[in-house]
Formats: structure tokens, sequence, C-alpha cells
């Protein structure tokens, strides 16, 4: 792979120019992209909620498909997501 033909194309370094309010669902498992990139991403994007699935890997949506279908839904329609955050980041 060729890294600086990729940089244009990296988002981690621009996070922080999200300015909508953002939803992060991850897989507390996910072996791949460990939480703690998840709860970096988070602290960068202003007005973003990270919630955190137990027992998952990387596709949450996959491996838990009713739970996140009804945050997403609740995000989406602007309802508390309750318990459910584990942070939201300022």
């Amino acid at each position: 792979m060729d890294v600086d033909a990729m940089r244009p194309y990296r988002t981690a370094e621009r996070l922080g120019e999200i300015t909508v309010p953002t939803l992060l669902i991850w897989g507390m498992n996910d072996p791949r992209v460990i939480f703690a990139r998840a709860e970096e991403a988070a602290a960068k994007i202003a007005n973003s909620t990270l919630v955190g699935f137990d027992k998952c890997k990387h596709a949450p949506h996959m491996e838990h498909p009713e739970r996140f279908n009804t945050l997403v839904r609740r995000f989406l329609k602007e309802e508390p997501l309750g318990d459910e955050a584990i942070s939201d980041a300022v």
C-alpha cells in the first residue's frame, strides 16, 4: 500500500472537522480496531456519542441488529439513548 498516496483519504486526522451530531457504535471485542480508538475518535468529534456493544466484534449492525437499529432510530429521531451511551464527547 502506498501510504503517501492514501494520505488525503485518511480520516483519523480530520475527525475534528465533523460538525453534526455523530453516533459511534463500536464492538467492545473488535479485534481490528480496539475500543480505545473509538474513545479517541469520540473525543475528537464535537457533539458525538459513543456506544459500545459488549460481546461484539467488528460488525455491531450484524451481530446485534435489533439493538443497533433501535439505537440508530432513537439517534435519528433525536430521542435520548438512555443508559446505552457510554460517553457523550463534548
